[in-house]
């Protein structure tokens, strides 16, 4: 049997999508939204630097969020944004689910991909925070 992969952004981070995608067997990367419990992970989380992609910083640590029947490995990385005017530092982390044991370069699609996905086949905005409304949406568009 092939394996099958999966790779969803924000609009999809529900348990109702882990859970599809491991019915199926499939292995995951799912971009996580940031609620407080996971900003508090983040902060906790034990950062080094990342060598192999374009962030600063990565992390990895296991993560429950509430609902879910159990927990699941969730990789960041960190970006560094431009000098505000105030002249400090800003970052932002990048949070992902994930089940699959592959490097974390893997992890980020290319701002291409992300760009063509967006503007040419239609996907820049998702209707709905319900995964199977947001996955009909996609087919139909894909299918346009």
């Amino acid at each position: 049997m092939k394996q099958i992969y999966g790779r969803a952004d924000s609009g999809f981070y529900c348990r109702e999508a882990v859970e599809a995608y491991e019915a199926c067997h499939a292995r995951f990367v799912i971009s996580a939204r940031k609620t407080s419990r996971m900003v508090e992970q983040l902060r906790q989380a034990e950062w080094k630097p990342s060598l192999k992609t374009d962030a600063g910083w990565e992390c990895e640590f296991r993560y429950q969020p509430d609902g879910w029947k159990t927990a699941y490995r969730f990789v960041a990385l960190r970006y560094e944004k431009a000098l505000l005017r105030s002249g400090a530092r800003a970052n932002r982390a990048v949070p992902v689910v994930r089940n699959q044991p592959v490097p974390i370069p893997g992890d980020r699609p290319d701002r291409s991909q992300i760009k063509e996905a967006n503007n040419d086949a239609g996907l820049a905005a998702h209707p709905s925070g319900r995964f199977d409304v947001n996955g009909n949406h996609f087919q139909l568009a894909m299918l346009a």
